[in-house]
């Protein structure tokens, strides 16, 4: 996963698809996004990672934009909660 700032909602997610597809191989690419509002700091500036780590990619625990890599379609696709049950399930499978 990836968590990326962006308080005025200005990401273009299959412009940031593109652009992680031109740098990184196929192996490096993160599965999911999250588009944050706001991103936690300590008081030295570091990231507050291990929130992030803990809050993982559940829809109903994470208040900001979540997506997934979608193979099928080949881009990123919204994450809801339907598609976070049939990941945990097993029915979609990176």
């Amino acid at each position: 996963m990836v968590a990326v700032e962006d308080p005025d909602s200005e990401v273009d997610i299959s412009t940031l698809y593109s652009k992680l597809v031109s740098v990184l191989p196929a192996y490096a690419r993160p599965m999911f996004v999250r588009l944050l509002s706001e991103v936690d700091k300590t008081g030295t500036f570091k990231l507050k990672k291990v929130e992030l780590r803990n809050d993982g990619y559940n829809p109903s625990v994470v208040n900001d934009k979540l997506f997934y890599f979608d193979n099928k379609a080949g881009q990123y696709v919204p994450l809801n909660s339907e598609i976070y049950d049939n990941i945990i399930k097993g029915k979609i499978r990176f």
